[in-house]
């Protein structure tokens, strides 16, 4: 089992053994009957063998997640499960009381690099599936800092990294199938008019050939 490394002191083997507790889980991780070797990973290439590589790149999320480029004979798929634009942390308003000049411009360029390092991990994959949780209007009324992004960001995100495929899914639990299929087709319609870019929502039991 492979996870990323984190800043706290506890191991992936002990997080998965407080989550299968009897308060969770009926099966204890001490009762397991598999041998499972725990891999702290962080942001690394790996070759995976039979001509796989792997690279990681940390997204960002609140808690520590990574996003996944695999390459075989050619072909790459990337991931990006849980992850919202890079934003600048200081404050941007001149007239706010604890504006400051240099800490704002220094954070406008680090959110300018964290998003394209991401442009660049994706760029020319044949299929990215991204998380999609919120619409653009939800996300600026009230998701900013939640770790999910919204459907308008990916798409955009795909275009700009000229990914051939995207399939978009993590969505907002309350969202119907109705919606859903009406979000897809108003993505389809009016977000890559221009563009090559291949749009489709993921769906229970869906299998793709890459």
């Amino acid at each position: 089992m492979y996870g990323p490394i984190t800043f706290e002191e506890d191991s992936i083997e002990k997080i998965m053994g407080d989550l299968l507790r009897y308060r969770y889980f009926p099966v204890l991780h001490g009762e397991l009957k598999a041998n499972i070797n725990y891999f702290p990973v962080g942001e690394c290439k790996m070759d995976l063998g039979d001509g796989i590589t792997l690279k990681t790149k940390y997204l960002n999320h609140p808690l520590l997640c990574l996003g996944y480029r695999f390459e075989f004979n050619g072909k790459v798929l990337c991931t990006a499960y849980d992850t919202e634009p890079f934003r600048n942390v200081f404050f941007t308003d001149p007239n706010a009381p604890d504006y400051d000049p240099v800490a704002s411009e220094n954070g406008e360029e680090a959110v300018r690099e964290e998003n394209q390092k991401l442009l660049d991990f994706f760029h020319g994959a044949d299929i990215l599936i991204h998380d999609c949780q919120y619409t653009k209007e939800e996300y600026f009324a009230s998701r900013i800092g939640w770790g999910h992004s919204y459907f308008e960001h990916a798409i955009h995100t795909a275009l700009e990294a000229e990914v051939k495929k995207i399939v978009l899914f993590h969505y907002d639990p309350p969202r119907t199938d109705q919606e859903l299929f009406s979000l897809e087709k108003r993505c389809q319609e009016h977000m890559a008019k221009q563009s090559s870019l291949e749009i489709v929502l993921a769906k229970e039991g869906m299998e793709i050939l890459l």
